[in-house]
């Protein structure tokens, strides 16, 4: 029995000098499609297109706000590609929070990998879809 001591004492060791605190941790925070999306500004900076999406969150604020294209074995019939705006919630543990969150995808040589391409939709959850035409991107630097 004597023998199991010492493993036992260094594995406890290494948990409570690792910190012992695994709040941290992914299982603690989960990535959430944000409810609302409240603007999309696209701007064309060849040969990248640069999208930028903001949206509100609860009071407690969401972290590391996220665009993240949807992927297509066929290009959309309507030319329009789809983004989900995304966040993960508050664990509790106080963070640099936004209320106002702002997220972006910049897509380099996005002529070639998709040349149908009219515009973009963003998805939020509830009544969270904005849509911008390719056309109306502003022309950036």
């Amino acid at each position: 029995m004597p023998r199991f001591r010492t493993p036992l004492f260094l594995f406890l060791l290494v948990g409570f000098s690792y910190g012992g605190d695994f709040s941290h941790t992914a299982f603690a925070q989960s990535r959430q499609t944000l409810t609302h999306v409240t603007e999309v500004q696209c701007t064309i900076q060849q040969p990248l297109l640069v999208v930028t999406a903001q949206g509100e969150v609860p009071p407690k604020g969401y972290q590391e706000p996220q665009l993240s294209r949807r992927r297509y074995t066929q290009p959309p019939a309507d030319g329009m590609q789809e983004y989900d705006f995304t966040a993960i919630t508050p664990d509790g543990v106080e963070k640099k929070i936004s209320k106002k969150p702002e997220a972006t995808d910049k897509w380099a040589d996005y002529t070639h990998e998709a040349p149908w391409l009219k515009g973009v939709r963003i998805y939020g959850a509830a009544d969270g879809i904005k849509e911008v035409l390719l056309q109306l991107c502003g022309q950036g630097k």
